[in-house]
C-alpha cells in the first residue's frame, strides 16, 4: 500500500440557500449583514455581492459571500456561502480532522450570527 502524501490544508464550505416568501422584504429582518442602498439607503434593493476574506486570529482564514438571487413576485432567494480554511502542513490525519471540526464549529458561529430569529424560524 502507497503512504498517503502529506496533508498540506484543510477547508469546509456550506452554501446556503435562504428563500423568502415576500415580493418586497427589508433584509434587515432576516439578516445581520447590512445592505446599503444607493442615496443614503433610499433607493430600491434589486441585486447585491457581498464578499469578505478575514485572517482569524491563529491562522485560519475566512470567505463569506452573502448575494441576492432569484426574485419573482412570490420569493426572494439569498445565498450565504461560507469557507473556512487552514493551511498547513499537518503531522496526522487525526490533526488535520481536529482542525477541520474547528473549522465546521466556526463556520456553524458566522451561520449564526448572520441570520436573524425570523430566517431561523423559515426552517422550522
Amino acid at each position: 500500500m502507497w503512504p498517503l502524501p502529506p496533508i498540506s490544508g484543510v477547508s469546509i464550505r456550506y452554501i446556503n440557500q435562504i428563500v423568502l416568501p415576500a415580493a418586497k422584504i427589508d433584509t434587515d429582518d432576516y439578516f445581520t449583514i447590512p445592505i446599503r442602498t444607493a442615496r443614503e439607503g433610499t433607493s430600491a434593493l434589486s441585486s447585491f455581492v457581498y464578499r469578505v476574506e478575514s485572517v482569524i486570529p491563529g491562522g485560519d482564514i475566512a470567505r463569506s459571500t452573502f448575494a441576492s438571487m432569484a426574485r419573482d413576485d412570490r420569493a426572494n432567494a439569498f445565498l450565504l456561502d461560507f469557507e473556512f480554511l487552514r493551511e498547513e502542513r499537518f503531522a496526522s490525519f487525526e490533526d488535520a480532522e481536529r482542525a477541520a471540526d474547528r473549522l465546521k464549529n466556526l463556520e456553524n458561529e458566522e451561520f449564526e450570527s448572520c441570520i436573524t430569529d425570523a430566517t431561523r424560524e423559515l426552517f422550522h
